[in-house]
């Protein structure tokens, strides 16, 4: 009994979750008139997504404003939920919880749906970033053999560096917070990256979690870079990899249909 009513209570996360074709005041509906038992997880994820689209952002993002904050996936969540063969995409949608940013993973199928067995809330990190340590002599990620899916994701660990000292930069100026984490208006609901490209950073035996970290892009908007780790608490971990990945797709502006 219990396990057909998680199974239904992330079916609700799928249908809230994955259309873009809600529009904005059916999902704020979906959430506060589901009846659904107790403060599960499911319904605080709901709630969260809306709680984003008008939260305080100076309140959002004040422990990033003191320090950085990062998001931990671990692998194992990725080897298992890769082998799900209507799995095309990943995406990472935010989510304010407690008056901090949530991040959560979703995988989406071939037709931009939400798939319901594959879930996974990150870990809120501090103190991961290591801006001031990297060695930037080191030779580029030689990306040249890598399929075009994955090849279109590779960002140099020299080019994600300005990303994350903009985005540092911008927190100290949380009134122009607004611009940075929005599209004509309408914040930033979620980014999706190619399923091949999680997989050539997961697969490699020198990673042991994905580090998703916040960055401003060359657009001067919110964007994600995601490292690889080795059981370190820092990315730019020399144990893991020499990459990052970026270029994940933002809803809005880029929300794909198929």
């Amino acid at each position: 009994m219990k396990k057909n009513t998680l199974i239904v209570l992330i079916a609700i996360v799928a249908f809230a979750c994955s259309s873009d074709d809600i529009k904005e005041g059916d999902s704020k509906e979906v959430v506060t008139q589901q009846v659904l038992p107790g403060q599960n997880v499911i319904k605080q994820v709901l709630h969260s997504f809306n709680t984003w689209r008008t939260a305080n952002l100076a309140t959002v993002f004040s422990q990033s404003i003191t320090g950085d904050c990062t998001y931990t996936f671990d692998k194992a969540f990725f080897t298992t939920t890769l082998g799900d063969r209507t799995l095309e995409d990943y995406r990472f949608a935010i989510g304010v919880k407690n008056n901090k940013l949530q991040i959560v993973c979703m995988g989406v199928d071939d037709n931009n749906e939400v798939i319901p067995s594959i879930f996974k809330v990150g870990t809120l990190n501090t103190g991961a970033v290591n801006l001031e340590d990297v060695d930037t002599q080191k030779p580029p990620f030689d990306a040249s053999d890598t399929e075009e899916d994955v090849k279109k994701h590779i960002l140099q660990i020299k080019d994600a560096i300005p990303y994350l000292h903009n985005w540092r930069n911008a927190m100290g100026d949380t009134a122009g917070l607004e611009s940075k984490v929005s599209y004509d208006g309408m914040r930033i609901k979620h980014f999706t990256i190619d399923k091949d490209a999680i997989a050539f950073l997961v697969n490699r035996d020198n990673v042991t979690e994905v580090e998703l970290v916040l960055g401003l892009n060359e657009d001067d908007k919110m964007t994600t870079v995601f490292f690889g780790k080795n059981g370190k608490n820092v990315i730019f971990d020399e144990d893991a990899v020499n990459f990052a990945l970026d270029f994940a797709k933002p809803c809005p502006s880029d929300c794909e249909t198929r």
